[in-house]
């Protein structure tokens, strides 16, 4: 679309301005493209980052092997199903696998890695120091803001109006479940049920449920096949 309105512009302009309308219409269009590239390289270089970020509380034993990437994977599921846009989807996955960031902040690791059992306090320095960890690196505002409201309890929103976005609240719903879980299918029904005890307190009832019906239809796939 570029070139063709470009061509268009060049071809009105060379009736005044003759041959010396190619380069000076061209120039624009140049330059457009040098900065697409750029662009293209910085998120390149942020992708990057993000994954070897991600890997560094596995590798210091913080967390369990694959946690980042069990939420990442749900938090994906349940954002398509709650229907974020692809803006949204992007900025929530790249929250998700810094979410733990903050736990080398800590003079010693949570059992299991499991945040969910930190005190509130806790959870909120973890939070507090990830996001500032994501900032250094690049991340782009949504990414950090996500990060920083993940220890948010739900009620906050509710009953004094701070403001917790969508996607903060599906990292909150679904590392806690994975938290409960860790990644073992068999404890499902527990996970599921500890997560409705925090519901309008810790988590958004309709994140829950939204995480209820993924999994409930990976159930019915597996036992499908």
């Amino acid at each position: 679309m570029a070139a063709l309105s470009t061509a268009v512009v060049i071809a009105l302009g060379m009736r005044s301005l003759g041959l010396v309308a190619i380069p000076l219409f061209m120039v624009p269009l140049v330059l457009m493209r040098f900065a697409m590239q750029q662009e293209e390289r910085i998120n390149a270089a942020r992708i990057q980052t993000v994954a070897a970020l991600s890997q560094m509380t596995d590798l210091a034993g913080y967390t369990e092997a694959g946690h980042a990437r069990r939420v990442a994977l749900l938090c994906s599921r349940v954002g398509t199903a709650m229907r974020l846009t692809e803006e949204q989807l992007g900025a929530l996955e790249s929250a998700t696998l810094l979410h733990d960031i903050g736990q080398v902040s800590l003079g010693a690791p949570i059992p299991a890695g499991a945040t969910v059992d930190a005190a509130p306090r806790d959870q909120q320095r973890i939070a507090d120091e990830g996001a500032a960890i994501a900032a250094q690196a690049g991340a782009t505002e949504q990414v950090v803001n996500i990060i920083e409201q993940q220890a948010m309890p739900f009620r906050r929103l509710v009953e004094e109006g701070e403001p917790l976005t969508m996607p903060a609240r599906i990292l909150k719903v679904c590392n806690a479940y994975d938290d409960f879980s860790h990644g073992d299918p068999t404890k499902h029904d527990n996970a599921i049920l500890r997560l409705r005890l925090g519901l309008g307190y810790e988590y958004d009832p309709e994140v829950v449920e939204a995480l209820a019906r993924v999994i409930a239809g990976d159930e019915v796939a597996a036992a499908v096949q």
